[in-house]
């Protein structure tokens, strides 16, 4: 585990683990210094993705987590303002899929 949380802190992309009702279940260390950057509070305030306040982007956001929750992989790309932080930025998402050994999503 700690094998592949190195790895993950090692990308330069934002990284969030997600249960299927936006509980956070793990992240890497650039997701965490872009949630203090946009939100100026540590992730660890954070229970739940939505959570963070992207009130512009949420339907879209929602349909592709959903999609994605169906085992097919999207990328997404957005603007999202933070009104906590005044701070505005572009973004690219990914939505990923995980399964297990039986290919559950």
């Amino acid at each position: 585990v700690e094998r592949q949380q190195n790895l993950l802190d090692s990308s330069l992309q934002a990284t969030f683990l997600l249960g299927p009702d936006y509980e956070i279940l793990g992240y890497n260390k650039r997701a965490k210094e872009l949630v203090l950057l946009f939100n100026g509070l540590d992730i660890i305030h954070f229970k739940n993705l939505m959570e963070l306040g992207f009130p512009n982007s949420i339907r879209n956001f929602t349909n592709y987590f959903q999609t994605a929750l169906k085992g097919i992989r999207l990328t997404y790309e957005h603007q999202i303002f933070y009104p906590v932080t005044m701070k505005e930025a572009w973004f690219q998402s990914y939505f990923i899929p995980i399964t297990d050994m039986q290919s559950n999503t």
